[in-house]
């Protein structure tokens, strides 16, 4: 994705996609895409926890060159991330 990676405290979180147009791959069906949230440890980059969901039709297609479907920074605080 596009987005900006977010850091609360021992934590990055970063969003992406999977399963339709992702660059470097068959195209695939728009109706298997699926937007995920990623938690990484900070000192070490090892994935904590990916929480994927289907995206829900219509898609919106990206409008700019490179932007992807995750390109929505996600915001976070001590107890919550949203996305």
């Amino acid at each position: 994705g596009a987005s900006s990676p977010v850091v609360v405290g021992d934590r990055v979180f970063l969003t992406c996609w999977t399963g339709f147009a992702v660059p470097g791959r068959p195209a695939g069906a728009e109706a298997d895409l699926r937007l995920h949230l990623l938690c990484l440890d900070r000192r070490t980059g090892q994935p904590l926890w990916d929480k994927d969901l289907p995206a829900k039709p219509p898609v919106r297609r990206p409008t700019r060159g490179g932007e992807g479907y995750a390109s929505a920074t996600p915001a976070a605080d001590a107890d919550r991330v949203y996305c």
